[in-house]
């Protein structure tokens, strides 16, 4: 397995491949403008990560980094390679590239009323061991409330305040202002 990354600028045609996968496996609900994603690029803070099996584009993770912590706002993997340790070696790679920095990610919530009840529960177990932890809070999106997921060490709702004040701007930050309640 020759897996390897690299940072896809905001000019990289791979940049298409994400676009397509970001469509194909996160709901509506979940997909920031793929304009947007591409013109944050601009800003040193915000990477896109781009995951190969030799030279074959597998997935990407897009990151925003706020201090001593960084967001996994997308982690992906094509669902042709799901299953074949890509989304741990991706983890694993992140977490070296960003040297012992906080990593937070959001999940859906495991809801038992949930049409996706199996994937949520997979999803949740493969961060659980990968190292991640659970905060004790949920976080709101403009209409959604996620579960927080952390790792190398905890996270405050100011960390997240942070983060994504940077990523939206101040101006879209205050109809993007994140919203939380307690884990249970």
């Amino acid at each position: 397995m020759t897996f390897h990354a690299r940072l896809l600028k905001k000019s990289d045609p791979d940049l298409n491949k994400v676009k397509a996968l970001i469509h194909s496996v996160f709901p509506p609900q979940e997909r920031a403008p793929f304009f947007f994603l591409k013109k944050r690029l601009i800003l040193e803070e915000i990477e896109c990560i781009g995951f190969y099996q030799t030279e074959e584009f597998i997935g990407f993770s897009y990151l925003i980094n706020h201090h001593d912590l960084t967001f996994i706002l997308y982690l992906a993997i094509d669902p042709k390679f799901q299953g074949d340790g890509y989304g741990s070696e991706a983890l694993a790679w992140i977490k070296k590239y960003k040297n012992q920095k906080r990593l937070y990610l959001t999940i859906e919530p495991i809801d038992e009323e949930a049409d996706n009840i199996e994937q949520r529960k997979r999803r949740k177990d493969f961060y659980l061991r990968n190292h991640f932890t659970e905060a004790d809070f949920k976080v709101k999106d403009l209409v959604n409330y996620f579960e927080v997921m952390v790792m190398n060490g905890r996270i405050n709702k100011a960390d997240i305040r942070g983060v994504i004040r940077l990523f939206t701007g101040p101006f879209l930050y205050l109809f993007f202002r994140p919203k939380f309640m307690p884990k249970n």
